[in-house]
């Protein structure tokens, strides 16, 4: 689809005003006629411009709004003081905030797309299947995980998992705190 500038709008606009200007003479004419339809498509295509150009200030302003919130909820989420995890049902890490990898003892870029279930240091098996069956139901959940950090010993965590349905996919938000 090409697209029509305002400027090449107004230079159709002049070349017509020219003929029609010419083809006067003869109302009646086949030409006549056809510059005069010409006229009205045109100036459709003048009010359907400006109508694209109000939407697409409307559309700019709209995503500018929506990066602005999400820079605004990204720096809770990163600011937040417990751990906090977003994970695909297959329990991959996709989003980790900095409590989050300060628990795991590892920089945040390199926590996102590692498996979460390697983190876990007992019953790695359950965890996983309780974690299947949790994002299947779509429920959520709270339990005590012993967890391994990098280069740290085991310790409990109070973690709380919520799954949410996606339209392309399902995540598991976990909020992760050293158990009492």
């Amino acid at each position: 689809m090409t697209h029509i500038t305002p400027v090449q709008l107004t230079a159709a606009f002049r070349r017509l005003a020219t003929l029609r200007r010419r083809v006067e003479s003869q109302p009646g004419h086949l030409v006549h006629q056809g510059v005069e339809e010409t006229l009205r498509a045109l100036e459709e295509l003048r009010r359907a411009q400006g109508q694209l150009l109000v939407q697409q200030e409307q559309i700019e302003a709209t995503v500018a709004e929506l990066r602005g919130e999400r820079e605004k909820y990204q720096h809770l989420f990163d600011a937040a003081p417990h751990a906090y995890l977003v994970t695909d049902a297959r329990l991959t890490i996709l989003e980790a905030n900095r409590a989050g990898a300060e628990l795991f003892n590892i920089s945040q870029r390199f926590l996102a797309g590692k498996a979460f279930s390697v983190y876990i240091a007992r019953d790695r098996g359950r965890f996983i299947a309780d974690a299947a069956q949790l994002a299947i139901a779509g429920e959520s959940a709270r339990w005590t995980l012993a967890i391994r950090p990098r280069e740290r010993a085991p310790l409990n965590v109070d973690a709380r998992v919520v799954s949410h349905a996606l339209p392309d996919g399902l995540e598991l938000h976990w909020r992760l705190r050293p158990a009492n």
